[in-house]
């Protein structure tokens, strides 16, 4: 399946990312604010380099469905 995100400030989506993203909370609180700017940075020049003319950056995940066989 593959869906586009637009984001239209990606340096505000980063620095959003603790208040809806756990596993991200304990990496940026130790992260100093240099470091944490730099990763912004660097974030917003990725987003910008791989977005689709649409706008959006495209993101593709693998979704498999079945069941299980008679045993």
């Amino acid at each position: 399946m593959t869906h586009t995100w637009a984001m239209d400030d990606p340096a505000h989506f980063f620095t959003t990312v603790p208040d809806w993203s756990p596993p991200l909370q304990p990496l940026l609180a130790a992260l100093p604010a240099p470091a944490i700017a730099r990763a912004r940075d660097g974030f917003v020049e990725a987003v910008q380099d791989l977005s689709r003319p649409t706008g959006g950056l495209e993101t593709t995940a693998l979704l498999a469905l079945g069941r299980r066989a008679s045993t």
